[in-house]
């Protein structure tokens, strides 16, 4: 009898064994994994951070191109007015 019990202990305590050695490994492989995703979500956040800077730097340079045409094309109806005004002038005096 006591050889049964022993025998029956030892199989539920290798088998108890067996499942702590196994959710052990899964436990070092999710944490190994924790820290594989968490670098990979750190550089993510890095790259979005990057690109953000540079599309508000992009924007910010637009506009300024932007204005810069504008203020170019004032220039350009300004002196076509211009051009026109001693073009009517020119022609007055001509005849």
């Amino acid at each position: 009898m006591t050889f049964v019990l022993f025998k029956t202990h030892f199989e539920r305590y290798f088998y108890l064994a067996k499942k702590y050695e196994e959710a052990r490994n899964n436990a070092y492989y999710l944490e190994e994994k924790y820290h594989e995703v968490k670098m990979e979500r750190d550089d993510l956040i890095r790259q979005r951070d990057r690109l953000s800077k540079r599309l508000e730097a992009n924007e910010t340079s637009l506009r300024e191109k932007e204005d810069e045409v504008f203020l170019q094309f004032e220039r350009v109806v300004y002196l076509e007015e211009q051009c026109d005004k001693v073009n009517k002038d020119g022609g007055k005096t001509q005849q």
